[in-house]
């Protein structure tokens, strides 16, 4: 004997899937942040991100963004600030001002 599956059952799981499905997406990304966009800044504020070396992910976990007296942390999880650069600032990037806080 087969299992059987009314349209109407069919149609709830796929609507639950497709409710979960966004979450999974967001969750599952392993919280990888692109902060980088610079389409906002003025010439002279993504020159500075330049000059400071600023990178979306810092190689040294010691030094990344979120633990810098200079981060700015955001309202919700994603990209945050810095007091001293202009953008988005990822809390896993790095740059050459780093302080620690």
């Amino acid at each position: 004997m087969g299992v059987s599956t009314t349209r109407r059952e069919l149609l709830a799981g796929g609507l639950r899937a497709l409710t979960v499905l966004p979450a999974a997406m967001v969750f599952g990304c392993g919280g990888n942040v692109t902060c980088d966009d610079t389409s906002g800044l003025s010439p002279e504020e993504a020159k500075a991100r330049t000059d400071q070396n600023y990178l979306d992910t810092g190689p040294d976990p010691v030094k990344h963004c979120e633990l810098c007296a200079q981060w700015v942390a955001p309202a919700q999880a994603g990209c945050g600030g810095c007091k001293v650069l202009k953008g988005s600032i990822s809390p896993k990037g790095s740059c050459n001002l780093f302080a620690k806080a």
